[in-house]
């Protein structure tokens, strides 16, 4: 009765600990097979930050609107006021063409971000700064009203010190 019973409480100790490595697995259970299918979970938990996920999600978000917008503005169904720049004095395929490009960018770094790719890191540190200038610069130049330029100032800062935590650096490192 002692064995059973022993028995019984190893094998429900070998339900509840989850082993990581492969040398666990094989210490838990010998014949085991390397990788076992776990239903309705990943096998690693996700290692990015919830502030990434989020900058992720609004920048993928921004780059697939910003695709239709620059397909009118190619083909002349909008102009450059009716989104809001103003007189800039570019046309509205050139315009367009920045827009592709902007969200050609923007995809490519989504994917790094996604992926938590070390260049990701990167080329998101150099987006937010550059976004940072062009709106300091629309500010001042007066592509948009001084409150919109400030407040978007403002979040561009708040996002690029969240970007140079120690802890987002460190999800993107591994």
């Amino acid at each position: 009765m002692q064995d059973i019973r022993r028995q019984i409480h190893t094998g429900a100790a070998r339900l509840l600990v989850m082993p990581d490595t492969r040398e666990e697995r094989a210490m838990v259970e010998p014949g085991l097979p390397d990788a076992l299918p776990v239903m309705g979970a990943s096998a690693t938990p996700s290692r990015r930050p919830l502030g990434v996920t989020i900058f992720l999600a609004v920048l993928a978000l921004g780059a697939i609107v910003t695709l239709p917008v620059a397909f009118c503005l190619f083909v002349g169904l909008i102009d450059a006021a009716f989104i809001g720049l103003g007189p800039t004095g570019l046309s509205g395929p050139a315009l367009a063409l920045g827009l592709f490009a902007y969200s050609a960018l923007a995809l490519v770094l989504a994917y790094g971000v996604w992926t938590l790719r070390r260049w990701g890191w990167w080329f998101g540190l150099i987006f937010l700064a550059g976004s940072l200038v062009s709106d300091v610069v629309g500010g001042i130049v007066g592509w948009q009203p001084p409150l919109i330029s400030a407040a978007f100032i403002a979040a561009g800062l708040l996002v690029l010190a969240y970007w140079l935590r120690l802890s987002v650096r460190a999800a993107f490192r591994s």
